[in-house]
């Protein structure tokens, strides 16, 4: 982690956050620390529970809507041709079994 650098973005995927790079008293004042992952760091990480990360960093770069970056997984599309199913047919096509005395 370059001390003179403007931003920092800490990505990981699994648990693995360990320890500030920098301390807060050794990153400079307008420097933007970023989380990203798929997942948010309080389900992913225990050392982010910690009092080292708490207030480190500035914005969040997840699928969650109240991200500062937004990434979302996926998109919902609407379809415009439904398919037309012999629901009778499938019926037919499936196994049966009688069960009772």
């Amino acid at each position: 982690m370059s001390r003179g650098s403007t931003g920092m973005n800490r990505g990981s995927t699994g648990d693995d956050l360990g320890k500030p790079p920098l301390s807060p008293e050794e990153r400079k004042p307008n420097q933007a620390w970023i989380f990203s992952s798929t997942e948010t760091p309080r389900h992913m990480f225990q050392e982010y529970l910690s009092p080292e990360w708490q207030g480190i960093f500035n914005w969040t770069w997840t699928y969650r809507p109240t991200a500062t970056i937004f990434v979302p997984y996926g998109i919902f599309l609407t379809k415009f041709i439904i398919p037309q199913k012999n629901y009778t047919d499938i019926f037919n096509r499936k196994t049966k079994w009688q069960c009772g005395s």
